[in-house]
């Protein structure tokens, strides 16, 4: 009971609102307290998955892997 639970996740166009500038700040994002048998509910849009880019060490790690750059739709709890 009481807990905080942050929950952030992407648009539906794969953008998270720090690199959107279209979306307002801290769209999708949201911090919600469990009630008193620890449980929260919420509704939202379904996210979609998006690309990692592969410009920075994390692309260079990708390809020395033989990995693909594609995120899942995933929500962040």
């Amino acid at each position: 009971q009481g807990a905080d639970v942050d929950v952030w996740h992407s648009s539906a166009e794969g953008f998270y609102e720090n690199q959107d500038p279209a979306q307002a700040d801290m769209n999708l994002r949201g911090k919600l307290t469990t009630d008193a048998a620890g449980h929260i509910a919420f509704r939202s849009i379904k996210p979609a998955g998006y690309p990692i880019p592969l410009s920075g060490p994390v692309g260079a790690l990708l390809r020395a892997q033989g990995r693909h750059n594609m995120r899942p739709a995933h929500i962040h709890f």
